[in-house]
């Protein structure tokens, strides 16, 4: 039977927002010397979590890094299919 978390994550939360909650509730840990992420540091990691409100610019970093890629094994799908035109996806273009 799979685990369910009672937190109040959004079912469509990007991954880089479930990466920054984690990356602080370590980084925390880590400043404590804690060895090991416990469920309290990863409840006060959410519950001070606010999502980034600068889509295009977080769009720009994504297709930065989608650019300096040397793997399709590491990108996202849409990206992995392309035929190289993936700075016609730019916003503003």
């Amino acid at each position: 039977m799979p685990r369910t978390c009672s937190w109040n994550i959004r079912p469509d939360c990007p991954e880089r927002d479930v990466e920054a909650v984690l990356i602080r509730a370590r980084m925390k840990c880590a400043l404590e010397n804690n060895a090991a992420v416990s469920v309290a540091d990863l409840k006060a990691a959410l519950d001070d979590f606010i999502p980034p409100s600068y889509p295009t610019e977080i769009e720009m970093q994504n297709l930065a890094a989608v650019l300096e890629c040397t793997s399709r094994s590491l990108l996202p799908e849409r990206y992995a299919t392309s035929t190289g035109q993936i700075s016609s996806a730019a916003p503003g273009n």
